[in-house]
């Protein structure tokens, strides 16, 4: 189950470094990474501050608990809490947003993010967000069907 909840991850756009997923990211400062990636370049300072703006608008934690939303939606009705529950208090999710800010500097342009910043603050873009977990559970658990036929083929050895 957590490999189909990393797949739907990847498909939306939340892929992030495995160790997001671990407690002992910590270790590794925010200040210490805005000073490694502030050397490659001079305006890091300013994308990281457009990707955390970002952020607010678009929730880390949101974009996660949706795709675990979407992943339980598979589980017999039963199961779905507990299964939510444990998820939510397996990840970690101060990790996850420092590890997807960073991404997000060190990924676009300031003009890029100053251009996504102003588009996901119009009215549009916010309902189109919100309708975007509807738009996951229809498409996500096509997607899983579709690489659990492929892997069974694959496994099984049965025609394409």
């Amino acid at each position: 189950m957590l490999i189909r909840l990393f797949i739907l991850m990847l498909a939306f756009g939340l892929a992030l470094h495995g160790q997001a997923l671990a407690q002992d990211d910590e270790n590794q400062s925010q200040e210490s990474i805005e000073a490694t990636a502030s050397v490659e370049t001079g305006d890091f300072a300013q994308r990281l501050e457009l990707a955390k703006e970002m952020h607010k608008i678009r929730s880390t934690r949101d974009q996660v608990d949706s795709a675990v939303e979407s992943v339980s939606q598979r589980l017999p009705e039963d199961r779905r809490m507990a299964f939510k529950s444990s998820m939510q208090n397996a990840l970690n999710y101060n990790a996850i947003e420092k590890i997807s800010i960073n991404a997000m500097a060190e990924t676009f342009t300031k003009e890029e993010l100053e251009a996504m910043v102003e588009y996901n603050k119009k009215p549009e873009a916010q309902s189109a967000n919100v309708k975007f977990s509807e738009y996951q559970n229809l498409v996500g658990p096509e997607i899983i069907k579709m690489i659990d036929k492929a892997m069974m083929r694959m496994r099984t050895g049965a025609p394409q």
